[in-house]
């Protein structure tokens, strides 16, 4: 069976008003392999309230960096996390092979991953390329970089 390759990796996770944003950013560095915080864009908005939102994002398409993110996120994921993304593979899943993830900013913070549905997280997307385009393909992938376990 053929693999998956992952073209790029997002990663994106927001600093509230009511946040010390060096500490979002650390959150957000605790899954960046070393060299990848250069990358890092960060942009000022108001909310709904005209309050201050800090927005981080992070684009990774270098090879090297992919490999020790992927490395460094399957080492930082617990077991019940894998097997979690596992089960729900398929609502993380989109059509054109991009995978979802969602940590809890606040447990990154103090140094562990744990996919969280609230809204204070951080966000991870993977695009994944295959030819054929398949599921089952991107699904082993994952089960290969470490990312799930059955």
């Amino acid at each position: 069976m053929s693999s998956a390759r992952v073209i790029w990796i997002d990663l994106e996770t927001f600093a509230h008003a009511t946040e010390d944003p060096e500490k979002v950013l650390k959150a957000l560095f605790l899954i960046l392999p070393e060299g990848v915080e250069k990358q890092v864009k960060k942009e000022t908005v108001l909310g709904h309230y005209r309050n201050e939102i800090i927005i981080y994002k992070a684009r990774i398409t270098d090879k090297k960096f992919i490999q020790n993110f992927l490395c460094l996120l399957s080492e930082r994921m617990d077991e019940k996390d894998k097997k979690q993304l596992f089960d729900l593979f398929d609502k993380r899943l989109d059509d054109s092979g991009t995978l979802y993830l969602r940590f809890d900013k606040q447990e990154a913070f103090k140094g562990s991953l744990k996919l969280s549905e609230d809204e204070d997280v951080i966000r991870i997307r993977i695009k994944f390329s295959s030819y054929p385009l398949s599921r089952e393909i991107i699904q082993e992938s994952c089960l290969s970089y470490g990312l799930m376990k059955k």
